[in-house]
C-alpha cells in the first residue's frame, strides 16, 4: 500500500523506485539517492519501502518516507501538509475530505498491524513447535547412539 498516495491523492503520485539513479538525482529531503536516509523510528510506517519515491502537483520528487516523515511532523504540529520544498499545500488538515482519509489510514495501519501481530504469533507458535520436535529428534539420536554403544560394546 502506498500511504502518501492514499493521503494525498489529487497531489501525490507514484514513480519508479529506481527515479532517482535512472535521472541522477537525489532526495530534497534527505539528499539520497537509492534509498531513504531516514532513522526507521521515525519512519514509522514499515510498510513504506525505503526506495519509494513519489512526485507532488508541485513537481517536487522525495522518498516516499522521507515526505511521510515531513507530513508527519506537521500533522504532529496540526499544520497543513505542505510540500518540504516550495511549501506548496498537499494536504489541507481542515477539509472534510482529508480527515475521511485519515480515519481510513490509521483503520488501514491499525488493521494491517493487527495482521501482521497475528502472523507473528504464528510464527512463533510454529517456531516452538519446530524447536520441541528437533529437540525430540535430538534426544531419540542420543538415545539410539546409547544403545548402539551399549550393544557394540
Amino acid at each position: 500500500m502506498n500511504y502518501i498516495t492514499v493521503l494525498c491523492p489529487h497531489s501525490v503520485e507514484s514513480l519508479t523506485d529506481t527515479y532517482y539513479t535512472d535521472h541522477h538525482a537525489d532526495c530534497d529531503i534527505c539528499r539520497a539517492d537509492e534509498q531513504a536516509d531516514v532513522v526507521q523510528a521515525e519512519n514509522d510506517t514499515c510498510a513504506i519501502s525505503l526506495t519509494a519515491v513519489v512526485k507532488t502537483c508541485c513537481g517536487h520528487i522525495f522518498h516516499e518516507a522521507c515526505l511521510h516523515v515531513w507530513l508527519r511532523s506537521q500533522f504532529n504540529a496540526f499544520t497543513h501538509g505542505t510540500c518540504p520544498k516550495c511549501r506548496a499545500v498537499l494536504i489541507d488538515v481542515h477539509s472534510q475530505e482529508t480527515l475521511v482519509m485519515l480515519g481510513r489510514y490509521a483503520s488501514d495501519v491499525q488493521n494491517e498491524t493487527a495482521e501482521i501481530r497475528a502472523r507473528t504469533l504464528l510464527l512463533r507458535q510454529d517456531n516452538e513447535q519446530s524447536l520441541l520436535q528437533l529437540q525430540e529428534l535430538e534426544e531419540a539420536m542420543v538415545r539410539r547412539l546409547r544403545q548402539r554403544e551399549t550393544e557394540g560394546g
